[in-house]
């Protein structure tokens, strides 16, 4: 299992409230919602903040590193365009931010729960998606 045929399964967004995220990722960044009334940090990125409601935020560049919670390897095709990507590894990681995302892995080999991990910048930037690895 190898990223690198790694792509989106559809174009990622350029308008709305997910093209600020798509644009940062194009950057080599995991854009973050910043809330501007009580500063709670949210992934997805959402309309009104789910602590305190404001509709009002920034986006911030997350550092891109966290810790790794779950894992699967997909076996399975379930979105059109992901055949030719089987298998693929998705980790549901917990951003040293706080928030919870779930991201293609580089790799299932190795994982283990409470593992660190890193957008892999490059990767993500090419596949129009996250795409984290693990740190050794």
């Amino acid at each position: 299992m190898s990223s690198r045929n790694v792509r989106a399964f559809a174009p990622p967004p350029q308008e709305g409230i997910d093209g600020q995220y798509a644009r940062g990722l194009a950057e080599g960044a995991f854009m973050v919602q910043v809330c501007a009334g009580c500063k709670a940090v949210r992934w997805p990125p959402t309309a009104r903040c789910a602590r305190c409601l404001a509709a009002e935020h920034t986006w911030a560049a997350a550092s891109g590193r966290g810790r790794l919670w779950s894992w699967t390897v997909m076996h399975r095709s379930y979105f059109p365009g992901a055949e030719e990507q089987l298998p693929y590894a998705i980790g549901y990681i917990r951003l040293d931010e706080g928030p919870m995302v779930m991201a293609r892995l580089r790799t299932a080999t190795g994982a283990r729960c409470d593992a660190e991990v890193a957008l892999l910048a490059d990767e993500s930037r090419d596949a129009g998606i996250a795409v984290f690895g693990l740190i050794d």
